[in-house]
């Protein structure tokens, strides 16, 4: 396997969540903030995480960053950036 710099930003996907917990009994999504996802003391590998997954029809983004590099509204500027290029995206998709 050929050796690539790390990337600064990771993305995850997980998937249509629902369909996940619909397929179970036993376990339902929770409304709340999973918390952090990393403790204060651990190094991420990146220095921003994109997680996404579909639930009742949405699409739900996350955002993880340590605040140690970015400021709080640098990353909202740029959530509130990704939204709007999703939203031309469809736009542009559903007028073709």
């Amino acid at each position: 396997m050929q050796n690539h710099p790390d990337t600064e930003v990771k993305f995850l996907y997980h998937g249509n969540l629902m369909t996940l917990a619909t397929s179970s009994t036993l376990f339902q999504p929770a409304p709340e903030s999973v918390g952090r996802i990393y403790g204060p003391g651990n190094e991420a590998k990146h220095k921003l995480y994109i997680y996404g997954h579909l639930l009742d029809g949405q699409l739900v983004l996350s955002l993880v960053f340590s605040e140690s590099i970015f400021k709080s509204s640098r990353v909202e500027q740029l959530g509130e950036a990704l939204l709007a290029a999703l939203r031309d995206l469809i736009s542009d998709i559903s007028e073709s």
